[in-house]
């Protein structure tokens, strides 16, 4: 019988051409890309039964990516807004409120780069995150109330770019998110019987499209990056029966942009 250790050399010597390239999978190493910029969307919130508001929210975004040819993925994002939405209620009476989002989020995916005469690259993946969003009533509206709604997500998608010169690029990204065990509470409410109401919202798909365009250059010696990224959101707050009121099926549409100040490291 040949000895175990001849059998383990074996299999290393086998493997050997291999170690390269599995470094290169599971290493640390770059490039990685920080980002930065400032984010404006218009957002449509449609209640079931007819309350309907519509306003424009402001904030921004920071972004981390790993982008390695061939190799793992791994990426975070977080996010922050807020703006007034107005409309008017089921009964036609108007409703006025300041909006707040917020969120973050940790994907990993890996790297499929090729060079077809240009550069491109797709990236699945999947992650999770976390998304919390405020609805204050204000001034002469029916109800003056907070209403705040949470769920920690699951996500599933892909990014891609394609770069036709050295300069100059665009892309498409989609993911969807799955809520898990959305809640929601109703704070600031004047009757007591109200304040303070705890509620469950049905967990539903979400979607999001965005459709970046980039500039890159050298600066310093590092490449940045200029990104102009329109998107579209698609959010759903599904109804659900609590007491002592139900939550009503809530659904955002959600159109905007943001500019991205980038820098690879």
């Amino acid at each position: 019988m040949v000895p175990l250790k001849k059998y383990i050399l074996l299999i290393l010597l086998t493997l050997c051409p291999f170690f390269g390239d599995l470094y290169g999978i599971f290493s640390f190493r770059g490039p990685h890309r920080v980002a930065v910029g400032p984010e404006i969307f218009f957002m449509q919130r449609n209640k079931k039964g007819g309350s309907k508001q519509r306003g424009f929210l402001y904030g921004g975004r920071f972004t981390y990516d790993r982008i390695r040819r061939s190799a793992l993925y791994w990426g975070a994002d977080a996010m922050y807004a807020v703006g007034k939405l107005d409309g008017h209620n089921s009964d036609s009476r108007i409703l006025h409120s300041r909006k707040r989002d917020s969120e973050i989020e940790g994907r990993l995916g890996y790297t499929l780069k090729k060079n077809w005469g240009c550069d491109y690259y797709l990236i699945p993946f999947f992650g999770a995150g976390y998304f919390q969003g405020t609805n204050r009533f204000v001034d002469n509206s029916p109800m003056l109330y907070k209403i705040t709604t949470n769920f920690p997500y699951i996500t599933l998608g892909f990014l891609s770019r394609i770069d036709f010169c050295n300069s100059l690029g665009c892309g498409v990204n989609f993911k969807t998110k799955y809520s898990v065990g959305a809640r929601g509470k109703i704070t600031d409410d004047p009757d007591p019987l109200i304040d303070k109401s705890r509620f469950i919202v049905e967990d539903k798909f979400s979607y999001e499209l965005d459709l970046p365009l980039y500039y890159n250059n050298c600066c310093f010696g590092k490449k940045v990056e200029l990104a102009f990224v329109p998107f579209y959101r698609f959010r759903h707050y599904g109804g659900h029966e609590n007491c002592p009121f139900d939550f009503i099926d809530t659904r955002f549409h959600i159109y905007g942009a943001r500019l991205m100040f980038g820098i690879y490291f």
